[in-house]
């Protein structure tokens, strides 16, 4: 029987929703793994329904939080279930059972909490006529049933991309990458645990937990300003937007590998073609947590492209105490299976004054807990990481902080 009583939403209104951070709003996106890899709306988490198990669930005998196995997502859901708008896309403007044209209605005041659904084969989400069977009439229905309030997005996928590409991200995994490959790959797949939940209306309300380290006046104070960038390990180092314009220095520690988090500093030797960059426009801003955190497997592909090589890499912001900072706890968690709290004592060690801003904090708290680090496993690390970097760093690698 139809379900006549479908809302739509409109690409404007889902642009605004994601804009406003608003409670409560859970974007599915109801296409395969395969094209969810190829392209998503930003900051979508991923995960992929076997056909048995989507049978399972349109006939009753499983709910949505059983087809999802990270926990923080599960109990996510739990805590917001039947007070959630659920908004569901698929590829194009293709029909669900229902009444397509029926107006939508918003909600203010809400959370974004982005998801991706998908059945296991490349072309369960897309193409042409939806049978009633697919993911987009299954959760449409179940939702529903459920009591939940779900809307639909008018013209999908395709036609919000074309309005709004900057809201939307592609992920690209280099097969290729001999050494820290598997690795990688694997924190690749930690896209599809990636939740990245704004912050409370308290938290979220106070400009002084977004201290602006990065701002001209500390950039420029004699204090944080300093000659040479801070080898943490060996070949990786950090600094700030001076020792990205020292070719002396970069030729010195053969740093061929520039990770620049900056959404406006001059990628200066791009040109030259001598050093290769990657570039994160970020700025040091509350409202910019989450998307700095979306960029962790690039950044840490990167960093394992230019070490496996030989490769001296810099990673740098503008004063070299906050962003900078993120990316490098972010590697360190990640290739050395560190915690957070011993990542972030091994870069304060070598240098003191990092101060990544609160919410830059709470992300990395976040994929921390994605990582799952045993803390048995992060103290083996951190004493073969002081080692390893007290007699390297003692032959090189600047003073001072970045």
């Amino acid at each position: 029987m139809p379900d006549h009583d479908i809302e739509m939403i409109t690409s404007e209104q889902l642009h605004a929703a994601l804009r406003k951070s608003q409670k409560h709003f859970i974007i599915l996106d109801c296409r395969s793994s395969h094209e969810y890899t190829e392209s998503h709306i930003r900051t979508a988490v991923n995960f992929s329904i076997p056909s048995i198990m989507l049978r399972r669930f349109a006939a009753g005998k499983i709910d949505i939080t059983s087809t999802i196995k990270c926990r923080d997502l599960k109990e996510r859901i739990l805590s917001c279930y039947k007070e959630s708008t659920f908004v569901l896309y698929n590829n194009s403007n293709e029909p669900v059972d229902g009444d397509p044209t029926a107006p939508a209605t918003t909600r203010g005041g809400e959370e974004v909490l982005l998801l991706s659904c998908g059945v296991g084969g490349p072309s369960s989400g897309g193409g042409g006529g939806i049978a009633n069977d697919t993911t987009i009439n299954v959760l449409h229905r179940k939702l529903k049933q459920d009591g939940c309030r779900v809307v639909c997005l008018e013209g999908g996928y395709a036609n919000f991309r074309q309005s709004f590409p900057e809201w939307c991200e592609d992920e690209v995994i280099n097969a290729n990458l001999q050494t820290g490959c598997a690795a990688t790959e694997q924190l690749m797949g930690l896209r599809s645990l990636r939740i990245s939940i704004p912050f409370s209306d308290s938290a979220c309300s106070s400009s002084t937990e977004s201290s602006d380290c990065e701002s001209t006046t500390n950039y420029l104070s004699e204090a944080t300003v300093n000659v040479e960038p801070i080898e943490i390990l060996p070949g990786l180092f950090l600094g700030n937007a001076s020792h990205s314009e020292d070719l002396k220095s970069l030729k010195k520690y053969n740093i061929k590998y520039i990770l620049n988090v900056t959404p406006d500093l001059p990628n200066v030797f791009e040109r030259d073609g001598q050093i290769h960059y990657l570039q994160i426009p970020i700025t040091d801003h509350w409202s910019q947590a989450s998307d700095l955190a979306n960029h962790f497997p690039d950044a840490i592909k990167f960093i394992d492209e230019a070490r496996s090589k030989g490769c001296g890499v810099l990673v740098h912001c503008l004063a070299g105490v906050s962003r900078s900072v993120t990316v490098t706890l972010a590697y360190l968690m990640f290739a050395r299976t560190l915690s957070l709290n011993d990542a972030f004592l091994l870069v304060r060690s070598r240098k003191p004054d990092v101060s990544p801003n609160f919410h830059f904090m709470q992300q990395l708290h976040n994929f921390e807990q994605q990582l799952n680090i045993d803390p048995s496993q992060s103290a083996t690390a951190k004493q073969q990481l002081y080692s390893a970097s007290s007699s390297s760093c003692s032959s090189g690698g600047g003073g001072g902080g970045g």
